[in-house]
């Protein structure tokens, strides 16, 4: 399971909100859910692809349209690298496989900056990507060259600049090496050991 936060919305199906939704994707069936904070009652439940589909659901959001509003992205988990972004009104916006018909390692899943982000999720390439709604990538680089693993994203204005930067962490295998990517031309702005250099469990990022 996966979870994210998003932002409350103005307007569309689901009613407004004072604080952001928490927001899950199901480790069988690609199933995500969307909860009020304040009381945890449901706001959202659907099928992210096909209810049969056993792969699971990654989940993340960010603003893709320069509205007010977060669009809701969800990666398939394993299986595939299916990646939808959803709107306000349930509406998918995008669709599209980020690393291709072959590659069955799922993905993960975020935005910065009107971009879908998308790093592999199982073994093969630890090349992470920015992509437009139309899945046109956009941007790419590689995050651990000495790496084939997984790799988790976050998003957050590391340096200041007003561009929000990627986070990414290894996968298990790869130590718990954390690095920063530019949000401008995903360059390395820097990168640590979050634990023991010797620890190979993986990190998650956030």
């Amino acid at each position: 399971m996966t979870a994210a936060l998003l932002d409350p919305p103005t307007t569309g199906a689901y009613p407004a909100l004072a604080f952001r939704h928490i927001v899950v994707g199901a480790g069988g069936p690609p199933h995500v859910k969307a909860f009020d904070p304040r009381d945890l009652s449901e706001r959202m439940s659907f099928f992210a692809f096909d209810p049969g589909f056993t792969g699971g659901a990654r989940v993340g959001a960010g603003n893709l349209n320069g509205t007010i509003d977060d669009e809701l992205i969800v990666g398939a988990g394993f299986g595939s690298s299916h990646v939808k972004a959803f709107n306000r009104a349930g509406e998918v916006i995008a669709s599209f496989l980020a690393l291709g018909p072959g590659f069955t390692g799922g993905v993960f899943v975020g935005a910065a900056d009107g971009e879908i982000v998308v790093a592999p999720g199982a073994g093969g390439q630890t090349r992470v990507a920015t992509f437009s709604t139309a899945g046109v990538e956009r941007r790419a680089a590689v995050a651990f060259a000495s790496f084939p693993g997984a790799v988790r994203i976050a998003t957050a204005d590391r340096n200041g600049d007003g561009v929000e930067d990627l986070l990414v962490g290894a996968g298990p295998g790869g130590g718990p090496s954390v690095k920063t990517l530019s949000g401008r031309d995903l360059s390395d702005l820097g990168a640590f050991f979050a634990y023991d250099p010797a620890f190979t469990g993986g990190v998650f990022v956030g």
